[in-house]
Formats: C-alpha cells, sequence, structure tokens
C-alpha cells in the first residue's frame, strides 16, 4: 500500500503508483485524511506542518475520486484499490485497520520527509519496501497548486481522466479564492 496527501493528484502520482503496481502485488492507494492534529515523533510535526489549509484544498472524497478516475482509465498489470484513511501518526492502529493485512508498505525514494516516514512505519513493526522513482519526471502537488495559483497552465500536470472533475469541483476556484459558496458537495 502507499499513502498520501495527493492535493491534487497529478501525474508524478499517476506515474509512481504506475511503478508500484508493476512490482506484483495488488496496490492499495491510502488518501490520507488533511488533519493538523498533533502526531508522533518527527512524522507527526512534518505532517501537521504539511495539512495547512493553503495545502490540503480538497476533501479525502474528492481526492479518491481523483485518483479513482484516473486508475479507470488505463489498464493496470495488478488490481489498484484507492481509499481514505485518518493520518497513520495520530492513530496507527485506526488507520492500521483501513490497510490490507498482511501489507507492505511502500514509499518513494523522491525526499527526505520519506525518510522520516521510513523510520516511523518500521518503528511500527512494519515491512516497508522504497521505491526508486528518481527516473521518473519530477513534479509537486505544490507545484501544481502554485501554477494554479498564478494563472499558469495546469491541465498537463494531471491525469487527462481528472482534468474536468479537478473544474467541476471548482479546485482551481478554491485554490485561488474565487469559488462560489455553493460548490455542489
Amino acid at each position: 500500500m502507499w499513502a498520501g496527501r495527493f492535493q491534487p493528484f497529478h501525474m508524478g502520482h499517476f506515474r509512481t503508483i504506475r511503478r508500484m503496481a508493476t512490482m506484483g502485488r495488488p496496490l492499495t492507494v491510502a488518501v490520507i485524511a488533511a488533519s493538523n492534529a498533533p502526531g508522533q515523533g518527527n512524522y507527526g510535526r512534518r505532517a501537521a506542518e504539511a495539512c495547512t489549509a493553503d495545502r490540503n484544498p480538497l476533501t479525502v472524497w474528492e481526492r479518491v475520486e481523483m485518483i479513482r478516475l484516473a486508475v479507470s482509465a488505463e489498464p493496470w498489470p495488478t488490481e489498484v484499490r484507492v481509499i481514505g484513511v485518518p493520518r497513520p501518526d495520530v492513530d496507527w492502529e485506526l488507520t492500521a485497520s483501513f490497510y490490507p493485512s498482511p501489507r507492505v508498505i511502500y514509499l518513494t525514494d523522491r525526499d527526505d520527509f520519506e525518510s522520516v516516514k521510513l523510520q516511523h512505519y518500521r518503528s511500527l513493526g512494519e515491512e516497508v519496501v522504497v521505491v526508486g522513482v528518481g527516473d521518473l519526471p519530477t513534479a509537486s502537488a505544490s507545484h501544481v497548486r502554485n501554477r494554479i495559483r498564478t494563472g499558469t497552465e495546469w491541465q498537463s500536470l494531471l491525469h487527462p481522466a481528472t482534468v474536468d472533475y479537478f473544474k467541476l469541483i471548482q479546485g482551481p476556484e478554491r485554490l485561488t479564492g474565487n469559488a462560489s459558496s455553493n460548490q455542489g458537495m
């Protein structure tokens, strides 16, 4: 399983899921609920810092739907499931109850927060595999959000199957502060 915030889900995430899906096991993608609750250790501190409103404009449901749309638009070498979960450092027992068992937790070698996650999951006794993604094009949700906020082309950074949905939920308007009060959610 692989967990993340996916704010929003972009092509870098998609390529990472593609890489993980080739590893021969069914893959569960866990969409972590944004929460600024204090968590445990370095993971908790870093996760709480990442859960500010400006970095988390989308609900768990919206992010699950974006990933589901992208996954359903492509053939996969294995089953890919998408679920929503609580933040794992706040209440691991609760979060773990959402995850398949037995499980292998996938992390990437993308940044230093991944090494913090590695220490956290190993301290919980979880089996962890670090998936190399250094050869994949660099992408980040922060970059996507910044391009939207500055009015720069952003659609090419999302999977084509998710662009219309992102517009439907007023993702760009919510990021720029121009969303109508009636979002239909």
